[in-house]
């Protein structure tokens, strides 16, 4: 049945005025539908489970091997070989089932100074020394001070954006502690 709903699919593409021919969708995720993001957690969590990754760190007793959130993912690993095997075992399940890693937005992040190299598929992974996952900034040398510049800035940016509505006088006071809260 699912696989009915995706056979021949197709899309057209709107810009301005002008609106495409249509075209086959051969693969990814189908924005507005609900059921690929499930379809696509139930595959990624079978791409985990037969990788069989064996490396974790521990955090206060507590074993973290990887954070998963719909489809960002980050491997938590001590050592740079261990992290290599981890990606080519999940490389080779994912190719498996269609998937593939996408080496332009796959990072990787140290907290020591390092010169060696992790691939995929013979490919550089960039080594990074800050990195935004879901929002939050973190850093090589775990200091919050990054982060919390940048919620600053986006405060900034959030009142700049309001600043004429919070600035009228005529505005009813109740409708101004909406605007706040």
């Amino acid at each position: 049945m699912i696989e009915n709903i995706y056979k021949g699919a197709t899309a057209r593409i709107h810009i301005d005025n002008l609106i495409s021919e249509a075209f086959e969708i051969q693969r990814g995720v189908r924005q507005d539908n609900p059921i690929s993001p499930k379809l696509f957690i139930t595959v990624i969590e079978q791409v985990f489970k037969e990788a069989d990754l064996k490396y974790d760190i521990n955090i206060d007793g507590e074993y973290l091997r990887d954070l998963r959130f719909a489809d960002y993912l980050a491997l938590c690993i001590e050592k740079e070989e261990e992290m290599e095997e981890h990606l080519e075992r999940l490389n080779s399940e994912s190719k498996k089932v269609g998937m593939k890693i996408h080496k332009g937005k796959t990072k990787y992040m140290t907290n020591y100074i390092t010169e060696r190299p992790i691939l995929i598929d013979n490919e550089n992974i960039e080594l990074v020394t800050k990195y935004t996952y879901l929002g939050q900034t973190t850093t090589a040398k775990n200091r919050t001070n990054e982060e919390i510049i940048t919620r600053i800035r986006k405060a900034w940016y959030t009142i700049g954006k309001y600043r004429e509505i919070l600035q009228d006088t005529t505005l009813p006071i109740t409708l101004e502690r909406k605007i706040y809260d």
